[in-house]
């Protein structure tokens, strides 16, 4: 996957809503566990904004044609 960057339209690879990352943060390999990226995503629930921490290797770009789909 490429790199992740702040502003970046992402969603899960199992499907679900287009979400914006707001802040990435990298974890260092520790105890036998190897080394992570984790994004805050944010989104739209019934017009509340919603933000998780997903690990990145659950998300993938949202794809050219979908900032076209964002209604703002």
């Amino acid at each position: 996957m490429r790199n992740i960057l702040k502003g970046d339209v992402v969603r899960l690879k199992s499907g679900g809503p287009l979400m914006t990352v707001g802040n990435l943060k990298e974890q260092r390999a520790i105890l036998g566990f190897a080394a992570s990226t984790f994004v805050l995503c944010q989104w739209f629930e019934n017009e509340h904004i919603m933000e998780k921490w997903f690990d990145a290797a659950v998300l993938q770009p949202a794809g050219r044609d979908a900032k076209e789909k964002i209604r703002l």
